[in-house]
């Protein structure tokens, strides 16, 4: 799933937009920037806080700076604001593509934040590559090339959520509700950064729909 068919999910995404610049465009890059490097920077600091270690704070790390801000952003953005506003939403995806190959590889490994070319050179960062040079240079697929990206892309949806109900059908359900560390996750995520991030929001001076976006996926789970 990871590194078949969400690779083709961003080509999908990004070539059906290429050519597609303007002010708005640099407003999102920037905004995306900025997501990212406030996440990152809230991650850093929720671990230390909670005086986390090792497996814990690195685990922990990721769940504050990853979101699903693809799957469940996408029909989220395009109720609100129309399908044509999804080019903007790509970026954010196509950032969480390279820094979770780069990034969230080196917080995954056991060895901490060591960097290993052979890791991060993959079907994710190979998939985000492509798209990035299709949008840039214009470049426009034929559309059999377009609509089988897109079907191999979409199955990234489903498959995903088969193989998230397969993990959780094997865990203790008592202990996921009652587990206390769960609901602190979830608060921060859910709650103190979204909070943060409309504060954050009002002393962006860009688009205003550019900043709901912003903020929405900051919302996500």
């Amino acid at each position: 799933t990871v590194n078949i068919f969400n690779p083709f999910f961003m080509i999908s995404l990004l070539s059906s937009y290429a050519g597609n610049t303007g002010p708005s465009i640099s407003e999102n890059l920037i905004l995306v920037v900025i997501y990212y490097i406030f996440l990152i920077i809230f991650g850093a600091l929720y671990v230390r806080v909670r005086g986390l270690k090792d497996q814990d704070m690195r685990l922990q790390q990721l769940m504050m700076v990853f979101s699903n801000v693809g799957f469940m952003g996408a029909p989220i953005v395009r109720a609100m604001y129309g399908g044509e506003y999804l080019i903007f939403l790509a970026f954010y995806s196509l950032a969480f593509n390279i820094l979770i190959y780069t990034y969230g590889v080196m917080l995954a490994s056991p060895a901490g934040l060591k960097f290993d070319l052979k890791k991060i050179i993959n079907g994710g960062t190979i998939g985000c590559v492509i798209a990035i040079l299709l949008y840039a240079l214009d470049i426009r697929l034929p559309a059999a090339a377009v609509s089988l990206c897109g079907y191999l892309g979409n199955a990234c949806v489903p498959l995903s959520m088969m193989i998230i109900g397969c993990t959780l059908a094997q865990k203790d359900l008592k202990k996921v509700f009652t587990a206390k560390e769960n609901y602190i996750i979830s608060f921060s995520k859910l709650v103190i950064i979204p909070a943060l991030g409309i504060v954050l929001s009002r002393f962006l001076q860009f688009d205003k729909t550019l900043v709901g976006i912003f903020v929405l996926v900051l919302c996500m789970p």
